[in-house]
């Protein structure tokens, strides 16, 4: 089991809307291999810039036919048509909404990150320890 982050954007898709609707998302794959278990914290970039969900990873290798329908949560219909396009996703399920002025980039930077997320990667074990 991994810890992660990964960044998302609500000006290209609507998360906090569909992890209300829905409490689990499915997540496009890219260069970065979830497995199973894997707990995901959900980096939510500008204008909120901290951390807003932790997750688990429940599946992977979910092909878009199989995936929970969320056209109508995408900001950016370039990027949901590019996402249709990559055709592999990985389930993430809510495990807590994340309430807090601690787990700001500023307050995250001060404790091993040297920067904002740009994509998924593994957290440094001194960010992990601060969270």
């Amino acid at each position: 089991m991994r810890y992660c982050i990964v960044p998302s954007n609500s000006k290209r898709y609507r998360l906090v809307d569909f992890l209300r609707d829905h409490n689990q998302v499915d997540w496009k794959l890219s260069r970065f291999k979830y497995a199973v278990d894997d707990i995901v914290f959900i980096y939510s970039a500008k204008p909120d810039q901290k951390l807003t969900h932790v997750m688990r990873v429940t599946q992977v290798n979910i092909k878009f036919k199989d995936s929970i329908p969320d056209d109508g949560y995408w900001v950016d219909r370039a990027a949901y048509s590019a996402s249709i396009a990559e055709d592999n996703f990985c389930r993430f399920e809510l495990i807590e909404e994340i309430q807090s002025d601690k787990l700001t980039l500023e307050k995250l930077m001060e404790h091993g990150m040297t920067k904002a997320p740009q994509s998924a990667q593994t957290l440094k074990a001194d960010t992990l320890k601060y969270i």
